[in-house]
């Protein structure tokens, strides 16, 4: 009669990188067989050990393709059906088989903006190179948040405030960056891309008016006055066309002029009349200076 002796089926553990075709797991048997047979895996593939041999190597089977997510996985692989062999007794063990991430690069673009000056607030898009596989926020240099949902590759910032609408020439342009990329599963994503605002200046007008004055002849000089719509924000000078000039300290509406000779005093009726504009606006700031007054 037997006695029953046991042979073991040893399954090798594998990593195979994702994206990989296919993969393969060996056997090796503890004792040679004395006829072909062919094991069936859990997965499906087969090993089949010629008469004679010690080993196999299993059909090729599929494996998870490449992405750009965060996925590596590891399972097992076990025999289900251990074919028509003919050792006394056959056992086997689990191989496992693991997958490992290959890094791949998601990249996210911010678009860049032009908003006039005033506008109550702005936001600015972003785009991925793919799609992401979860919810996330990034959060931008200015505070904003863009939130993309589930399968998205594209999403808009929350509202983030601009320039104020003012009288000066003061458009101005800046970067937004990324400052923290969320809880994102991608395998790397480049957040290193920047977007630029640009504010542009809306015109608007600032008038500056001289005061009328009447003086007597004689007089050893005159001055007029000026006032500005809006203070001026530097200090800056404007010519008459007597060659008067009226300096606006910043910050100020009114300035008056350098003293300018008059008519002197005669005998005769003579008065007259005659009108001072501004000749030269001088360096100032404001988006637009109507001095036709």
């Amino acid at each position: 009669t037997d006695t029953v002796d046991t042979t073991t089926l040893t399954l090798g553990d594998i990593a195979v990188a994702e994206g990989s075709d296919s993969a393969t797991v060996s056997a090796t048997l503890s004792n040679s067989t004395d006829r072909a047979f062919t094991v069936t895996l859990s997965n499906g593939a087969t090993i089949t050990f010629a008469a004679g041999s010690t080993t196999g190597i299993s059909s090729a089977f599929a494996v998870q393709g490449d992405d750009v997510y965060q996925d590596g996985e590891s399972y097992t692989i076990s025999v289900v059906n251990a074919g028509e062999h003919n050792f006394e007794q056959l056992t086997s063990n689990e191989a496992t088989v693991n997958i490992t991430d290959t890094v791949d690069t998601t990249t996210l673009t911010l678009g860049d903006i032009t908003v006039a000056e005033g506008s109550d607030s702005a936001t600015v898009s972003a785009t991925l190179s793919n799609p992401t596989d979860r919810a996330f926020t990034v959060t931008l240099s200015n505070g904003a948040t863009i939130t993309f949902a589930a399968g998205s590759t594209t999403a808009t910032s929350s509202a983030f405030a601009v320039q104020g609408e003012d009288v000066y020439q003061d458009g101005e342009s800046y970067t937004l960056s990324v400052t923290n990329a969320g809880e994102h599963n991608f395998e790397q994503l480049d957040t290193s891309d920047t977007a630029t605002v640009t504010v542009t200046d809306t015109v608007d007008t600032t008038t500056l008016t001289l005061g009328d004055i009447t003086v007597a002849e004689g007089s050893d000089s005159a001055t007029v006055s000026a006032t500005l719509s809006n203070p001026t924000d530097r200090a800056f000078t404007v010519t008459l066309s007597n060659g008067a000039t009226i300096t606006f300290a910043a910050g100020e509406t009114i300035g008056t002029s350098s003293e300018f000779a008059v008519q002197g005093d005669d005998v005769y009726q003579d008065g007259e009349s005659y009108t001072l504009s501004v000749a030269n606006a001088g360096e100032h700031n404001f988006e637009q200076l109507d001095t036709s007054d």
